[in-house]
């Protein structure tokens, strides 16, 4: 059988509207004579429902057999079988964390907004210098023309023929 382990977990609000997942599960201890036993709680039977007979024919010695399956209301998409599934990870011990490539990730992308940035302002830079340049260029033109405009007013004053 196949169990989700979303059968035994619940989200759990910690506080400051952040949540946590919290497992129900316990340590099997070859040592301990519980740990034979398989105890399944209310959070399997949302997956899962039981067909449970009992027998008290016998009063010294009653009897119960159950039948599983899936519900038909399952969320996480149970299964029972008989597929043979390899051997995982012992979740009871710890594994070592896996190294962070994140920081790596954030330094990059740190240094090439700072690149976009301070390319933004070399052309902000150079769009105000050439607007400047091309206001210098207009008003020595316009001074030129008028200088030009006073030369030939000038001209046009002097009576013909005397120097």
């Amino acid at each position: 059988m196949r169990i989700p382990l979303a059968s035994f977990a619940e989200e759990v609000l910690v506080g400051g509207g952040e949540s946590k997942c919290n497992l129900y599960v316990t340590y099997l201890d070859e040592n301990n004579f519980q740990s034979s036993d398989i105890i399944l709680g209310g959070m399997f039977f949302q997956e899962f429902y039981g067909l449970f007979t009992n027998n008290y024919t016998d009063v010294q010695d009653p009897t119960q057999t159950v039948a599983l399956f899936v519900g038909q209301n399952a969320q996480l998409n149970p299964y029972i079988g008989n597929a043979v599934l390899p051997t995982g990870v012992n979740p009871f011990i710890p594994q070592p964390a896996a190294p962070e490539e994140e920081k790596r990730s954030v330094v990059w992308i740190v240094i090439l907004l700072l690149l976009c940035a301070i390319l933004l302002g070399l052309l902000g830079f150079a769009l105000y210098n050439w607007k400047i340049a091309q206001t210098a260029a207009f008003e020595k033109k316009m001074e030129q023309e008028d200088q030009q405009k006073l030369v030939n007013n000038s001209d046009s004053d002097r009576p013909i023929g005397v120097e």
